[in-house]
């Protein structure tokens, strides 16, 4: 008998004990998990303890941004220029957690703010500034996306707008040392895709638009300088020194070397990138259309859909084939703003009249 009572008694104390256990994270958390705005989180780890933590990211457009971790703020930021925010919480080996942070900005939509976030004594700190791998290089506009999350690094596809060469896109990655990131390369391949240039086709084929000297390193020797019109694949982007550099291969002559990008805009290599800074109609009637992709490729098409007095760089990526002509493209947008001026001085001309006559 008393056995019998002794054996369930450790059985209910074994129960008890359980249930008075602190909650914890027992499943293994989701590698890459999206952290919504004013939406309140409680069943994942972002304090690296192994408990489920409660999350908030409180957030209103062109007024405050902040991030509570168990009810207490944890990271502000101004957010007077902001209107949308994306938030991705990653998960690596160790129980290492890094925050994805990027926010876009309301007046020109580009992302100035993409960070990833780690936790430390209370608050998130910055542990990545994804725009830094530039070391300095000129760039006219940036975007990021992860692609994938390892058990030890995070993959990042970079769409960057580098002097003479325009929109480009390429894959960089954050490697695990220890409880901080680490690039592990500084050179990087040019990807393409139909969804990021829907007119190239996604094709890694550029006409040159002037002669470019083509060298064996990035501050090496000349070894080949192409004509103008010749046609080239661009296949790697590399930061060094405050400046970019485009490795490409001279299709005829099938020579490869890399070439200095300008810290500007004003110079282009191809014909395929044209650059055109226009007081135009700038941010589309709805921002939902530019929230997934600030560095977003516009075609011709949708330029007339856009709305706003924004100064905005918008980039026209035109394919080899293409039946248009780069002048008449600029020619007939011009035209388009024009007639959408003079309809809004006819507008307020109506309204006038009509005001002084009642």
């Amino acid at each position: 008998m008393k056995k019998t009572l002794l054996k369930y008694f450790t059985v209910a104390l074994i129960t008890i004990s359980t249930i008075s256990m602190p909650l914890t994270v027992k499943a293994a958390q989701k590698s890459n998990i999206s952290i919504r705005p004013n939406v309140a989180y409680s069943k994942y780890d972002i304090t690296g303890d192994g408990k489920a933590d409660k999350i908030r990211i409180n957030f209103k457009s062109e007024s405050y941004l902040n991030i509570e971790v168990n009810g207490k703020k944890s990271f502000s930021l101004n957010a007077q220029n902001i209107y949308l925010v994306n938030a991705d919480l990653y998960t690596l080996n160790g129980n290492k957690h890094f925050l994805k942070l990027k926010c876009q900005d309301i007046d020109n939509d580009h992302i100035d703010y993409d960070k990833l976030l780690t936790y430390k004594s209370g608050k998130l700190v910055s542990a990545v500034n994804l725009m830094s791998h530039r070391k300095g290089a000129f760039n006219a506009r940036h975007n990021s996306f992860t692609q994938k999350v390892g058990a030890n690094y995070i993959q990042i596809r970079m769409q960057s707008m580098p002097g003479g060469v325009g929109s480009i896109q390429y894959t960089i990655t954050y490697k695990l040392s220890g409880s901080s990131l680490k690039l592990s390369k500084t050179t990087y391949p040019v990807t393409y895709s139909k969804s990021y240039n829907p007119l190239l086709g996604g094709q890694n084929m550029w006409k040159c638009a002037k002669s470019l000297n083509i060298k064996n390193a990035p501050n090496g020797n000349i070894i080949y300088t192409t004509d103008a019109y010749e046609v080239c694949t661009v296949n790697k982007i590399k930061y060094s020194g405050g400046s970019a550099y485009i490795y490409i291969r001279a299709e005829d002559a099938d020579i490869s070397g890399w070439v200095r990008c300008p810290n500007s805009y004003t110079s282009r290599f191809f014909e395929e990138s044209l650059f055109i800074l226009l007081s135009l109609h700038s941010i589309m009637s709805s921002k939902s259309a530019l929230t997934g992709n600030s560095n977003q490729t516009f075609s011709f098409e949708q330029m007339p859909r856009m709305t706003g007095n924004h100064q905005k760089l918008i980039e026209l990526r035109i394919s080899n084939n293409s039946d248009l002509d780069p002048n008449y493209l600029i020619f007939f947008h011009l035209i388009k703003t024009y007639i959408s001026m003079v309809k809004a001085y006819l507008m307020f001309w109506v309204f006038q009249t009509i005001c002084l006559n009642v």
